[in-house]
Parts: C-alpha cells; sequence; structure tokens
C-alpha cells in the first residue's frame, strides 16, 4: 500500500483524515454548568451538555442531545452495516463508509439489529464509534441564532495546528440538539482534499485511515456486512 502523507500540521494526511472523522463523530468537551441567559449562549450550553456526556462515554445522556436528522442519519447507517457488502459499500461516500465500518466495529450486532437509533448513538457514544475524545477543542464561537435553528463555529485542535468548521443545530423538546448529520459534508470535503494533495483514490484514503485504527486485518474483515440474524 502506498504510503499517504502523514503531515498533521497541513491537515492533508491521516491527521487530516482522522480530523475529518471526528468532525462526524463528534468531539469530546468538558462541560459547563453555566445558567443559559440568551439564546446564543443557551446552545453553547446544551453543546456542551452533548459534548460532556460523549467526554465521558454516556451514550444514553449524548443520545438525547442530537437532533432527528442525526438519528434518522444514523438509522440509514444502520442498513448500511447489516447489509452492504464492500462493493456496495464502496460506493457510498468516503466519510459514510468509515462510519459504518466504526460501527461494525465498535457497536454489538444486536444492536444494530434491534435497537432503536438512539440505541445506536448511545452504544457507538459508549464503545467509543462516536466522539472518542481524540481531538480537543476549545468551545464554540460566533454562535447564531435563527428561530428554532443555530449555528456556531466550533475549533478543533490537532498537534500544533487547528481547523475551524461550522456545525449546526436544531431546537426540539426545548433543547438545542447538535446535528452530527451536518458534519458529513466537511469530513468528505476534508478527505478529498487529501486525496488531491497526495494524489491518490478515495479507496486509498479510506483503506489506510482503517488499517491504521484496526490494523491490516481487521480492516479486512469488518467490510464483511453483520446480517440481519
Amino acid at each position: 500500500m502506498r504510503q499517504i502523507n502523514v503531515s498533521r500540521r497541513r491537515g492533508t494526511g491521516l491527521g487530516g483524515a482522522a480530523l475529518a472523522v471526528s468532525m462526524l463523530l463528534g468531539v469530546s468537551a468538558c462541560g459547563s454548568d453555566t445558567p443559559a441567559q440568551t439564546p446564543a449562549q443557551a446552545v453553547e450550553h446544551d453543546y456542551q451538555s452533548y459534548a460532556s456526556a460523549v467526554s465521558n462515554k454516556n451514550g444514553e445522556t449524548a443520545a438525547t442531545w442530537v437532533n432527528a436528522k442525526t438519528l434518522t442519519y444514523f438509522d440509514g447507517l444502520r442498513d448500511k452495516a447489516l447489509d452492504d457488502d464492500e462493493k456496495t459499500l464502496r460506493k457510498a461516500t468516503p466519510i459514510d463508509q468509515l462510519t459504518v465500518l466504526s460501527l461494525r466495529k465498535n457497536v454489538p450486532a444486536e444492536v444494530l439489529r434491534t435497537g432503536t437509533p438512539q440505541a445506536i448513538v448511545a452504544s457507538g457514544v459508549k464503545n467509543g464509534a462516536i466522539g472518542d475524545g481524540s481531538l480537543p477543542q476549545t468551545g464554540l464561537s460566533d454562535v447564531k441564532v435563527n428561530g428554532t435553528q443555530a449555528t456556531a463555529q466550533l475549533k478543533l485542535g490537532l498537534e500544533d495546528s487547528t481547523q475551524t468548521m461550522t456545525i449546526r443545530f436544531d431546537r426540539e423538546a426545548n433543547r438545542w440538539k447538535f446535528d452530527i448529520s451536518a458534519t458529513v459534508p466537511a469530513g468528505n470535503a476534508t478527505l478529498e482534499q487529501i486525496e488531491k494533495s497526495n494524489k491518490v483514490t478515495a479507496k486509498a484514503v479510506v483503506d489506510q485511515v482503517l488499517v491504521s485504527r484496526y490494523g491490516a486485518k481487521e480492516a479486512k474483515a469488518i467490510w464483511t456486512p453483520i446480517g440481519r440474524s
């Protein structure tokens, strides 16, 4: 396998790939008990509640802080984890591929087969498939609220470099709930940058991320679908 540039400073190698995946799966942070006073402060307070739950691997709590779009997204990934062989899964976006394979690796088969979307998210957080806390971040900035929707800037730290991304929230059940699914395009864009910078295919990037995370043997094995029974 060709060795892809692993520079973390520029975010164009496996460090950048890890960042892209973590943008999707959520990053951990310290929670805050500061009372919310304005809509923008409420967004930040509620995000910290989610991030604190992820940091502590409290999956059940974390699942209450993601929005309906996120649950729908993971419900669709569940089907891929159960049914898609390698040829079929390779047609999905790189982020979807990596997330499905992470679910296969980290979430018990019975949860994927019979669990609710909330149960899948909860198990993913508990078992490290969602938000392993490997990329510390410095909190939200530039929070903008528009009715029942909000955006904020999240600065992610990666060794001696940082990257800022826009994250989104929906107001549901009197909470600002984090939209993990909205981070997918940014994650795919980062992986596409890695492909172009290293003049390699998406397949090569995905394969090297898998080998770096799981080792060559397991990286091959997790392409096998779990099945419905």
